[in-house]
């Protein structure tokens, strides 16, 4: 039925929240994309270049004289000395290749037995490459013959054995992390009799694909600082702008404020002056002295409730309303209220329904609860017509008290519903209904109101009438959730 009033300022400050959030995580998935794609070309040119380098090497093995190396017996023969120099060739032809080999199938599909390796021949010096005066278990060579487990690579059980091919994932073993290349070596009538393995070392690729997170990790701190920057510029300047619009409202309103405002009581000083002047030697000069007394009286009353709620605006702005807490009981504080607008609502033949839980309670500022209840009521009364009702409600929800101020009069224009807190604010058609209204109430008592943990919303509709809801903390709150709702006001709507 209602409509929620949100503040403009909340409003923006969530988009642009939504909006870096949108962006920031729209970067990041596209970081995240481009470091995604990039490690992936980087380990398909790898593969590539892998399989390429076993299919050349392969042809280059000199496949008939595998079939007289068969075990450690022919370590010394001229068949191994041969293959192991092709080898030891290939190898330092590359970079970064870490072991040359060549494998033999068994009668078990899931078992090869090596050949030869490149570092057969070597020293145990040159194998020695820690320098600890030992060979250790990743230094020393396969011995031929020795068999080696392969149902963790399915590449080696048969499609090596037909075309070059490379292991499907890196693979860490006593060796290091390597990622492993493979081709077959064909004997002269066609038939593949082994396989050439190459491990290449995985520490190039792993730098290239770190150096590429490096350069996108930082491509991405400098969008993101200059982004932040390129924000906190635009919320600067929307901040000054809006302060500059604030002003300027509060200045126009305090300009409409002093014209009609106080110089009506001061045409009403002046014209009553003037009345005594004329009628000064009347013979009924008591007559319009009481007449004038009682228009001065009137205007001295509006510049008084003028100045009273200048300065209320005034200490709450600054911060200098004390809050003094008592217990309270909430329906003799609305009871109160209507006692002193009883003549009000009765000249408006206007009638109140209340509608309060048996004994609420809580502890609070009476002061500041009657002066926002007044101000609602106030309004409520204002804006409604002749003969018409208003609601007042509470009851309690969780650790608060919830009261509702609910009219039928003119309700608030859709388009003035988000500054209605402001301060010198009013509403485009509330000149028609009350034409002394001074743009300040709704502002006391929103601040009242968060002086005691709580707050007030409002929902209106055009023509159907309004309701003011306060939300008041049944015990004061923690005072760091309050500084929290102070600091960040839109987890208060």
């Amino acid at each position: 039925m209602f409509m929620h009033i949100h503040s403009d300022g909340q409003r923006k400050h969530l988009l642009a929240s939504v909006l870096v959030g949108v962006v920031a995580f729209i970067i990041l998935l596209l970081g995240l994309l481009l470091v995604y794609r990039g490690h992936k070309l980087v380990e398909q040119q790898l593969r590539d270049r892998l399989r390429d380098t076993a299919a050349v090497g392969a042809l280059e093995i000199n496949a008939d004289i595998l079939q007289n190396i068969h075990g450690p017996a022919d370590a010394q023969s001229a068949s191994l000395i041969t293959t192991v120099q092709q080898l030891h060739q290939l190898q330092d032809s590359m970079t970064n290749a870490s072991s040359v080999y060549l494998m033999r199938k068994t009668k078990d599909p899931n078992t090869l037995t090596f050949i030869a390796d490149a570092s057969m021949l070597e020293t145990k010096d040159q194998l020695d490459e820690n320098h600890n005066g030992k060979i250790d278990e990743n230094e020393a060579p396969p011995i031929i013959g020795e068999k080696y487990d392969v149902r963790k690579f399915p590449v080696l059980r048969n499609e090596a054995f037909l075309h070059p091919a490379v292991d499907a994932a890196f693979t860490t073993d006593q060796w290091g992390t390597v990622i492993s290349g493979y081709a077959p070596v064909r004997s002269s009538d066609g038939k593949t009799v082994a396989i050439l393995g190459i491990d290449m070392d995985a520490k190039e690729f792993l730098a290239q694909t770190r150096d590429l997170g490096s350069e996108f990790l930082t491509f991405l701190v400098l969008l993101g600082g200059a982004y932040v920057v390129w924000v906190s510029i635009l919320m600067i300047l929307q901040w000054r702008m809006d302060i500059l619009r604030r002003l300027e409202e509060e200045r126009t309103s305090v300009l409409l404020l002093a014209s009609h405002q106080l110089g009506e009581p001061l045409t009403i000083f002046k014209l009553s002056a003037e009345a005594l002047a004329d009628e000064r030697k009347s013979p009924n000069l008591e007559g319009v002295v009481d007449e004038n007394l009682h228009n001065i009286q009137q205007g001295i009353a509006r510049m008084e409730a003028v100045l009273s709620l200048l300065n209320t605006a005034s200490m709450l702005e600054e911060g200098d309303a004390g809050v003094k807490r008592e217990e309270a009981s909430v329906g003799e504080i609305i009871r109160s209220v209507l006692h002193d607008y009883k003549t009000m609502l009765d000249e408006k033949k206007q009638t109140v329904e209340m509608r309060l839980e048996d004994d609420l309670a809580l502890r609070t500022d009476p002061r500041f609860l009657r002066k926002i209840l007044r101000e609602l009521l106030d309004n409520a009364s204002a804006y409604s017509p002749v003969g018409s009702s208003i609601t007042i409600s509470a009851a309690k929800q969780g650790e608060e008290i919830v009261l509702e101020i609910i009219d039928h009069g003119c309700g608030i224009p859709q388009e003035d519903t988000s500054r209605l807190f402001g301060k010198f604010v009013r509403g485009s058609n509330a000149l028609a209904q009350r034409p002394n209204g001074y743009g300040l109430g709704l502002f006391v008592a929103q601040h009242l109101a968060r002086l005691l943990g709580g707050k007030i919303t409002l929902q209106s509709r055009l023509s159907e009438g309004t309701k003011a809801t306060v939300l008041i903390p049944v015990r004061e709150k923690r005072k760091w959730t309050f500084y929290f709702s102070a600091l960040f006001p839109i987890f208060r709507s």
